[in-house]
């Protein structure tokens, strides 16, 4: 859809009002050489998720040694259900020996949680910087000295939790950006552990590298489908690929519309970047009023009916 010479100048006018943009003369364009938008880490993994609920039997404190080995920027531990509060002490105390930078904490809300527990929690183990309380009444986000502290009232009791797509979720950095160009910001360096044990790319993937009891995670690493994912980016997936915000959303392998096609759009996105709409805000419709799915084509978007569609929401 063309844009009319007024739009174009409201356009531009917003992006100089607030400061997205300047004015310069051409001549010196030259002073603005184009951004670098290679990516490289020096880590084997950037982040593990770890999975633990109250019948995981795998011996935490014995992994930690190969954890420390991958020299992991983040680990993500999620605790699904356990005993008490005493439990959930004991396992963060584990995984805070490991060498790591951070670690993030989600765990549900138990008798005996509270600020003090949460302090202590902290002080006592530097390496922890996100705590994320779940079946909690809401409150306010705080900060404690290096961690901060989250609250939901919903309820996380396993790994289908993830691969939400929310504005809450987006990563504004430039690193994210550049790692977007080429590589699949969900999947790309990262490996996760199961609640039982098994080595996987993400906790809700059905493919397992092998278990953790028997198996270090260098060694599953070598499998050669491991990394098969890692280099899927947003400009090759259905719908992302047109998605303004592709480049600071974090994406979902798993959980998408169609299993058979990897490159098909996350199941549980819920906006629409041909109309510029999130579901639950007037004049919303799904993409697949905007267009159709097929297997050999992916989607395919119906420009005539989007250009209806925005000409009714936006106007001329």
């Amino acid at each position: 859809m063309m844009m009319s010479e007024s739009r174009y100048e409201k356009y531009f006018s917003y992006l100089l009002k607030n400061e997205f943009a300047f004015l310069c003369a051409k001549e010196d364009l030259g002073c603005f050489p184009p951004l670098n938008l290679s990516w490289e880490s020096s880590s084997k993994i950037d982040s593990i998720i770890i999975d633990i609920n109250e019948c995981s039997n795998y011996d935490y404190a014995n992994i930690t040694n190969d954890i420390s080995r991958l020299r992991s920027k983040v680990i993500q531990l999620r605790i699904f259900s356990i005993k008490g509060k005493k439990d959930i002490a004991d396992i963060i105390s584990i995984f805070s020996k490991t060498d790591t930078k951070s670690l993030e904490v989600i765990f549900p809300n138990k008798e005996g949680v509270n600020v003090e527990f949460i302090k202590e929690i902290i002080d006592n183990n530097s390496k922890v910087t996100s705590l994320f309380i779940t079946g909690s009444p809401n409150k306010e986000p705080s900060d404690y000295k290096q961690a901060t502290v989250r609250y939901t009232a919903d309820k996380i009791t396993n790994e289908s939790s993830c691969g939400i797509i929310s504005k809450a979720y987006f990563v504004c950095h430039l690193n994210t950006f550049c790692e977007s160009q080429n590589f699949n910001t969900c999947l790309n360096k990262k490996i996760s552990i199961d609640i039982n044990g098994n080595i996987k790319n993400c906790p809700s993937r059905t493919q397992s590298f092998g278990n953790i009891r028997n198996m270090t995670i260098k060694e599953a690493m070598e499998h050669p489908d491991f990394k098969k994912l890692w280099g899927i980016s947003k400009d090759q997936i259905d719908v992302c690929k047109d998605c303004e915000f592709r480049h600071m959303c974090t994406d979902c392998r798993d959980y998408i519309k169609d299993p058979q096609n990897i490159y098909s759009q996350p199941t549980k996105c819920n906006y629409n970047p041909y109309i510029a709409k999130w579901e639950g805000e007037e004049g919303y419709v799904s993409v697949e009023e905007c267009g159709t799915y097929s297997r050999e084509k992916g989607y395919v978007v119906d420009d005539e009916k989007v250009n209806v569609l925005n000409l009714e929401l936006w106007g001329s």
